[in-house]
């Protein structure tokens, strides 16, 4: 099959965290709810909205829905939302706040790390009744996403697009590290869609600017950006952004906006919405205040996940990247100067940069 290839360019997350009313109702409402929000200006974007490489990494970030909002076809296969109440419907959302007609419906994000793996947040999992996302019966769901202008996101999936859990692979909350994070095995291989790509180097620094991909508010999935590390704690298993991020978006894939290779987890972060008397509205702090949104460092689960395609493919090109540019060729140039002929002369030619697109790769 075709996928569309992802290059260099400079991008921008959000993230966001698990849905806390579908996990108080699946723990006896003492779920720990882990809240985020917005810094500086509110940088989510539908997919329609995006740029083509986020929306082709997109197509890789997948929704966690637990068994009960999902109702399935018996003849097709096919698997439809339960519920499709908005967001301003389940919040009561004042006027003029963003998303407020848009199904909310997707409790915790993922991303696909290997031909059948996903990451997500700790804290999403049912490990010791902790999270909402039972393996033995709970789902996982691509292409919830606005991807026409002026559409809106689909309310039924083909059953091609939805996998069950067949395996935890690796799970861990810890109160005292605050380490987060559950790797799935899905119950088989994910078709036409791409394996995203990990940083291994362990070399982020702080300034460096990253995005999220991922479902806040349980929303249609969102791409947002314009944010950078705040800080990375020593020996901590996670650094702390200003993405622009809710709950939903926990278990989202953090990228590192010049390099697209995953850096973290988005796993906490600060307040989603404040009450007024006009109705809920979004919880904005200023770009560089508020205590910010911690992700768990892709190191910690690294040594589990496979090299992907699209991780050898940009390995190939940070190599080329990284030779010294060949050097400048003489040419000849006609100089008319001084002379009632034209003479020869040497010129420098710089060739033109190479493409920084590659239309398509073969998987």
């Amino acid at each position: 099959m075709k996928i569309e290839k992802l290059m260099m360019m400079a991008l921008v997350v959000t993230s966001l965290n698990c849905g806390n009313l579908l996990m108080a109702e699946r723990n006896g409402g003492n779920a720990r709810v882990i809240p985020v929000s917005i810094y500086g200006n509110d940088d989510r974007q539908d997919v329609v909205d995006s740029a083509w490489n986020m929306q082709a990494l997109s197509g890789s970030v997948a929704a966690l829905f637990p068994d009960y909002s999902l109702l399935k076809d018996t003849g097709t296969g096919s698997y439809s939302l339960v519920s499709t109440a908005t967001l301003g419907s389940l919040r009561g959302m004042a006027a003029g706040q963003r998303f407020t007609d848009q199904v909310a419906a997707a409790p915790c994000s993922g991303a696909l790390v290997g031909d059948d793996l996903i990451f997500t947040a700790g804290h999403c999992i049912m490990e010791s009744q902790i999270g909402f996302f039972d393996c033995a019966k709970d789902k996982v769901a691509f292409g919830f996403a606005v991807t026409e202008n002026g559409g809106s996101a689909p309310k039924e999936f083909p059953q091609k697009d939805v996998y069950g859990c067949k395996e935890i692979v690796s799970w861990k909350l810890d109160a005292a590290t605050q380490s987060d994070f559950a790797v799935i095995k899905l119950d088989r291989k994910v078709r036409g869609r791409m394996p995203l790509a990990i940083n291994r180097e362990d070399d982020l620094e702080v300034g460096d600017g990253v995005f999220v991909i991922g479902y806040p508010s349980g929303l249609p999935i969102k791409v947002a950006g314009n944010a950078k590390v705040r800080s990375m704690p020593a020996d901590a298993p996670y650094f702390n952004t200003d993405l622009d991020t809710f709950h939903g978006n926990s278990g989202s894939p953090v990228f590192n906006a010049r390099t697209f290779r995953i850096e973290g987890i988005l796993v906490r972060g600060d307040n989603d919405y404040v009450s007024t008397s006009s109705g809920t509205m979004t919880a904005i702090f200023p770009q560089d205040e508020g205590r910010g949104e911690d992700v768990t460092r892709i190191s910690e689960i690294k040594d589990l996940l496979p090299v992907t395609i699209l991780e050898r493919y940009l390995d190939s090109k940070e190599r080329n990247d990284s030779k010294p540019a060949p050097a400048a060729k003489p040419l000849p140039q006609l100089d008319f100067s001084g002379s009632d002929a034209p003479s020869v002369q040497p010129a420098v030619y710089y060739p033109d940069p190479a493409p920084s697109r590659v239309e398509t790769m073969e998987i």
